[in-house]
């Protein structure tokens, strides 16, 4: 009897151990698993929203009467023509069974205007070339001529004098001529609030981009397509009707010539 009672115990307690073995690996199990992803705050994922770009070279019908088993997607500055075509005659060489795209981003200035005709008489050639072009975002964005090599003057009888005592660094960071620039609304309070921690210098443009720069917010170089144009001259330029209705600001007019420009451009810049 107490024999029969003992091995019921020890099965008891196996079956227990068992049991208690099979819940902690459960717990352990369930504890591991990966946790619920969470989205990307916006101002990060907006570096990879599709809706952040828009093409300007692209190749839609590539596709339309061919399936390719393989697409290679290569990532390719926009003035490596001849890395491009080297490629195109090496390993890329497109079969019915594979395809090569190209994907480049804006040409660097000065080149702009004349690397940018290079690339779309290349992509009507092969038609092997995507290009994109980031959206301007409708929050934190400020935009102008951007002067990104800004250095202050050191010499007393300069317009522009900024004393070693006033402003210690060797250079300015990127800031937009105050000749004229465009900013979302909201970065108007955002300056107002950086302006508390900003020493003040007596160059408002530069001022605003060491605002800027406190707040971790990047200038956008402002060019008109497809010839890259700036959108804000700031030097004299002369007077074309046409070349000036496609510009934001143009600056270097004295009143007397002004008058006379105006009167002309004012009736009849829509014909352009």
């Amino acid at each position: 009897m107490r024999a029969t009672l003992i091995r019921r115990l020890v099965k008891l307690l196996s079956a227990a151990a068992v049991l208690a073995l099979t819940a902690h690996i459960l717990a352990s199990s369930l504890s591991k698993q990966t946790p619920e992803p969470s989205p990307l705050p916006p101002e990060e994922y907006r570096l990879v929203d599709p809706q952040t770009y828009r093409y300007l070279l692209n190749q839609p019908s590539v596709c339309r009467h061919r399936s390719p088993f393989l697409l290679f997607m290569v990532p390719v500055g926009a003035e490596d023509a001849a890395a491009r075509e080297a490629i195109r005659k090496t390993w890329s060489a497109s079969g019915r069974d594979t395809l090569t795209l190209f994907f480049v981003g804006i040409p660097q200035r000065p080149q702009m205007s004349a690397l940018q005709q290079k690339l779309e008489e290349e992509s009507r050639q092969h038609a092997d070339i995507v290009q994109w072009l980031r959206n301007s975002p409708k929050e934190n964005f400020i935009t102008g001529s951007v002067i990104q090599d800004g250095r202050p003057r050191r010499e007393p009888n300069s317009k522009w004098y900024v004393s070693e005592e006033l402003y210690p660094e060797e250079s300015f960071p990127s800031y937009v001529s105050g000749a004229g620039y465009v900013f979302s609304a909201d970065l108007a309070a955002r300056i107002s609030w950086a302006s508390r921690f900003v020493r003040v210098i007596p160059l408002e443009d530069v001022y605003v981009g060491l605002c800027l720069r406190m707040l971790g917010v990047r200038p956008v170089y402002a060019y008109s397509l497809p010839f890259f144009r700036s959108l804000f001259e700031i030097k004299n330029l002369k007077y074309d009707r046409c070349t000036f209705a496609k510009l934001i600001i143009v600056n270097g007019f004295k009143a007397p010539k002004l008058l006379r420009v105006w009167q002309d451009f004012a009736k009849s810049h829509e014909r352009c």
